[in-house]
């Protein structure tokens, strides 16, 4: 005995030790001792301290390896207790309604954190549970009012029914990485979520509405490296932005319809930004963002207006930021930055610089940028994929570098001024629609030394398939289509001022809407095996068709 007398313990022998069955005395501050009887003491048993309304503190020894069922329930008093760093353990409700806990540290030892362990524990707030725990029991955490903060070991991979039910609205959760498929619904009402990855934390919901917004740097020492798909997403009232300095990827939708976000800076950490991540953070009221591609008055746009994507940034994930209305200016520090596709589609950029080392331009990248008056395209870029620069109306001139060899489907398409492009000796392919509906557009140029595409009477055409891909808008009067072209492409007469069209024997497929929106009055059509695709004269008045009645009811059946 350690200077108290023992009527205060009621107490068992047993072959390994002893056990505590009741404490029965009136302190407030308890130490327990070593040992009874020269037996050290190995275990509380269930309910030893039940109900002990006076007690404030309890030191337990390390010779403890169990806590039984209810042991300090009812403690209403009970504000710490000191747990053994080797307790094997813990019984249920062992911690029940102990409304005046405030802090307890779980030892690595214990496998399980029980049923209703801390129910009700109301003045519990921070709790660190151990790497050795695998579970958490039925209502282990229920009813902790005041927990701000709850981090899971490395090794939980179970969460009981209602374990985390009515905690406190500012709770920081922190998950191990190896807890999958975690309901979101059984942290319902928390403040933030957090997820352990190998960098450091992933932050994976949360639950403020701020205007001005300030992301934790780290949580208890742990860095914040990443923000997770959709944390974000829709929340409108979002104006400014502090990501944390440590941050290393942004999640698809992240910050996705962030409207009214204004000011953002990228730490120079970032290294990935998802799918969508900002898409959408720009408004106009009444007009949904992709109508801009037809135009739209700039002036009653908002939202995010100037980004500079930091020098170690790796990739920019497919349209994440699209449809930023408001956005103007992009910097891009980064000369091995990959830009996905679309990511800056529907945006109010003036002037674009693509990374230096970039070797593709991939599709819709700067679709609908209506404002875009100057883009720069390094030397090294082999390829402009589909509707890359699609409606950009206000662009006159691209400069495509010698390196380039494929033009992907309405690279060009839809833009209202651009006057002349040329395409250098390298490039092999060109997509259909590739210059289609450009009204401005008087000359496709081609190298000398280009082996794939050639000009007869300003028309382009492709020499391995013998298409016709592309005739000027300006042109007006009869066309005879070349004796050796064999196929007129999708588009290819698209706004064109010619009124009547002659196609030769040798034209075996006319692609979809080839003469849609041109002015044409007369077609001819020789070859009776010719291949008609859907809508050949969409948006085209009174055409008179001079062909062989099979193909003339191809027509009328693809209308």
């Amino acid at each position: 005995m350690f200077g108290k007398p023992k009527q205060e313990y009621k107490y068992e022998l047993n072959d390994g030790g002893a056990s505590l069955l009741r404490y029965q005395g009136k302190e407030e501050n308890v130490v327990l001792p070593d040992s009874f009887e020269g037996k050290p003491l190995t275990a509380l048993a269930d309910n030893a301290f039940y109900d002990c309304k006076k007690l404030v503190s309890v030191t337990i020894p390390e010779s403890v390896a169990s806590v039984g069922n209810g042991c300090f329930k009812n403690c209403v008093s009970l504000k710490s207790v000191r747990l053994p760093e080797k307790l094997a353990s813990l019984g249920d409700y062992a911690f029940a309604l102990c409304k005046e806990l405030e802090d307890v540290s779980l030892p690595e030892t214990l496998t399980n954190v029980p049923q209703g362990c801390f129910l009700k524990c109301k003045s519990l707030t921070r709790v660190n549970v151990g790497g050795s725990v695998t579970s958490l029991g039925e209502e282990a955490f229920s009813g902790c009012t005041q927990l701000k903060y709850l981090s899971l070991g490395e090794n939980v991979r179970e969460i009981g029914e209602n374990a985390l039910k009515g905690l406190s609205d500012k709770l920081c959760l922190v998950l191990p990485e190896g807890l999958k498929n975690f309901d979101k619904k059984l942290a319902e009402g928390c403040d933030r979520l957090y997820r352990r990855r190998k960098e450091g934390l992933e932050l994976m919901l949360y639950a403020g509405h701020e205007t001005d917004l300030i992301l934790d740097d780290e949580v208890n020492g742990e860095p914040v490296t990443a923000v997770g798909d959709r944390v974000f997403a829709m929340f409108a009232y979002l104006e400014k932005l502090k990501l944390p300095k440590n941050l290393i990827s942004i999640g698809d939708g992240a910050f996705a319809g962030c409207s009214s976000l204004t000011e953002l800076l990228l730490p120079p950490t970032l290294r990935h930004i998802g799918r969508g991540a900002f898409a959408g953070c720009g408004q106009a009221e009444g007009v949904p963002g992709y109508v801009r591609m037809r135009g739209g008055d700039l002036a009653s746009y908002s939202g995010l207006t100037s980004l500079t994507l930091p020098e170690g940034l790796e990739d920019v994930g497919e349209k994440a930021f699209a449809g930023c209305a408001a956005l103007k200016n992009v910097e891009i520090k980064g000369k091995d930055t990959y830009l996905g596709a679309g990511c800056f589609s529907l945006t109010a950029i003036e002037e674009f610089t693509f990374p230096a080392h970039a070797a593709e331009i991939q599709s819709e990248l700067l679709r609908g940028c209506v404002n875009l008056k100057k883009v720069n395209i390094p030397s090294g870029v082999e390829s402009v994929w589909d509707r890359a620069f699609e409606g950009c109306a206000a662009l006159e001139s691209v400069e495509l570098p010698e390196s380039l060899e494929v033009i992907g489907e309405g690279a060009f398409s839809s833009m209202e001024k651009l006057k002349r492009i040329d395409l250098p000796a390298k490039v092999r392919q060109i997509g259909d629609e590739a210059f289609s509906f450009d009204p401005a557009l008087e000359t496709v140029g081609i190298s000398p030394e280009n082996e794939y595409f050639r000009l007869e009477d300003g028309c382009l055409i492709d020499r391995n398939e013998n298409a016709l891909i592309w005739v000027p808008a300006g042109k007006t009067g009869e066309f005879t289509v070349p004796d050796d072209v064999e196929a007129v492409r999708a588009c290819a007469f698209s706004l064109s001022a010619f009124t009547k069209v002659s196609l030769g024997q040798n034209v075996k497929k006319i692609g979809p809407w080839a003469f849609r929106g041109s002015e044409i009055k007369e077609l001819k059509i020789q070859n009776p095996d010719a291949v008609i695709e859907n809508g050949i004269l969409l948006d085209t008045e009174d055409v008179e068709i001079d062909a062989p009645e099979a193909v003339l009811k191809r027509i009328g059946e693809e209308a």
